[in-house]
């Protein structure tokens, strides 16, 4: 017979939002403080950062990667049964900050190919007659929201999956489709989480930032296992 804890666990290749919350609630609570003192750490420099002249931008988004590496491998860490440590969040990985960046960059020019025909062919409708203009405006919308989806997962697969950005993007996309449903209500469940941290005064931010990392990392193994391929998370 099935144990019940093994029934809770979603079969490979199935997006369960629910579990997910479970799993990443689980490996948030195995190092709260950690998680906490890497978060606050990790605003602080970027609110620092964002001052310099100059250079501010490009040293907030360096360590915003970097950051962003250091929670998804603390999450992985505790999602295997491993309570991250400093090491584990702080370690500076280039090539992966890299293909993060690399691939922010790809996703910023997708959004220019969505958005320059979408301003043209408003432009000249706007001649014709001022509410044509909301179609094209719709269209670009749409198409947004759909790339942002499709592309939830992306800097997880390239972290622990893939390092091409072009290829990433690719299976992202591939194993997305058909599972929409699960997947909106995996956006608004992370969405409400953030939220609920705004909320709380604005501290809760630093406890929902790690949470959601974890979420997302638990989500991300459901579809695509749970085998670091490209040696982030080796010493």
């Amino acid at each position: 017979m099935t144990s019940p804890e093994l029934a809770l666990v979603p079969p490979l290749g199935r997006l369960a939002p629910g579990a997910a919350l479970r799993e990443g609630w689980r490996a948030f609570c195995l190092a709260p403080w950690p998680f906490v003192g890497f978060t606050l750490l990790l605003n602080a420099l970027v609110v620092v950062s964002s001052l310099l002249p100059v250079v501010g931008t490009l040293a907030s988004l360096v360590i915003t990667f970097w950051g962003a590496v250091g929670l998804y491998r603390g999450a992985w860490s505790a999602l295997e049964g491993r309570r991250p440590d400093w090491r584990c969040f702080s370690r500076w990985d280039g090539a992966a900050v890299t293909r993060i960046f690399l691939a922010g960059l790809l996703i910023a020019a997708l959004c220019l190919l969505v958005l320059l025909p979408t301003l043209l062919l408003g432009f000249g409708l706007w001649w014709i007659k001022e509410a044509l203009v909301l179609l094209p405006a719709l269209v670009a919308v749409l198409g947004l929201v759909l790339l942002s989806c499709s592309q939830q997962f992306l800097q997880p697969v390239l972290l622990f999956q893939e390092t091409d950005p072009f290829v990433a993007m690719g299976r992202s996309h591939r194993v997305l489709i058909g599972q929409w449903q699960g997947l909106l209500e995996l956006i608004t469940l992370l969405f409400l989480l953030g939220l609920a941290g705004l909320l709380a005064l604005g501290v809760g931010v630093f406890v929902a930032q790690p949470l959601v990392a974890c979420v997302q990392i638990a989500a991300f193994r459901q579809l695509f296992g749970h085998q670091d391929r490209t040696g982030v998370m080796a010493a």
